[in-house]
């Protein structure tokens, strides 16, 4: 059994999942930990107060996201991040399933740097990061799972992903209640599950399928 942080198992974490660690999942959580600490005040990663409570603010949010993709999409899905900032969620749900296929798009040129430091110190495989705004960075891109955890705009990122969403994808909705999916074509379901009982996920989570095309109207 593996102890991650404060005397937290991997099994406490994931009692649902029959989902092995990576061997060198804990260390490489503490490297990046580290790399926030070293990063953040040059860059603004995380407030500042974030920095000495990473595990409970950012890193616990993070993970509980690894159920549900695996659950919806299995571990060697294609995930893209948008808005990744300091790479939460997009890096520790990484580190939880190393097959996992990575695309992050962020706008802020030190951020990307800071990004691919990161995926080269910890030998990510599968991992890229784009310079942009979304959607237009990743025109064409077809994930199978979205994530979008803390953006600037999230009414406009929610806009896009309305147009964006391939059919058959899940966006992971921390944003706000995602009133914008209501409209045909999209399923929407509240998550409960441990997470959410024991407060280690902030805010709430969403569970949003396109299950159909957008219908367009004709002239």
């Amino acid at each position: 059994i593996m102890i991650i942080r404060q005397e937290t198992q991997w099994s406490d974490l994931f009692p649902n999942l029959s989902l092995a660690p990576p061997v060198d999942f804990g260390e490489k959580l503490v490297a990046y930990d580290k790399m926030i600490g070293d990063w953040n005040r040059l860059l603004s990663l995380v407030a500042r107060g974030d920095v000495t409570s990473l595990w409970e603010r950012h890193i616990l949010d993070s993970l509980s996201l690894v159920e549900w993709i695996v659950r919806l999409k299995g571990g060697e899905c294609h995930l893209l991040d948008i808005g990744s900032g300091g790479g939460f969620p997009a890096v520790p749900v990484k580190l939880a399933l190393p097959g996992l296929r990575l695309t992050m798009v962020e706008r802020s040129a030190r951020k990307v740097v800071f990004l691919r430091k990161v995926i080269a110190a910890l030998k990510l495989g599968w991992t890229e990061v784009v310079q942009g705004e979304f959607p237009r960075a990743v025109a064409g891109v077809a994930p199978d799972a979205v994530t979008a955890r803390a953006v600037e705009k999230p009414r406009r990122v929610v806009m896009h992903l309305v147009e964006f969403l391939p059919v058959g994808s899940v966006f992971l909705c921390q944003l706000s209640d995602p009133n914008a999916f209501e409209e045909g074509g999209f399923h929407v379901e509240p998550v409960k599950d441990v997470w959410s009982e024991k407060g280690w996920r902030r805010g709430r989570l969403f569970v949003v399928t396109r299950r159909a095309a957008r219908a367009r109207v004709s002239d």
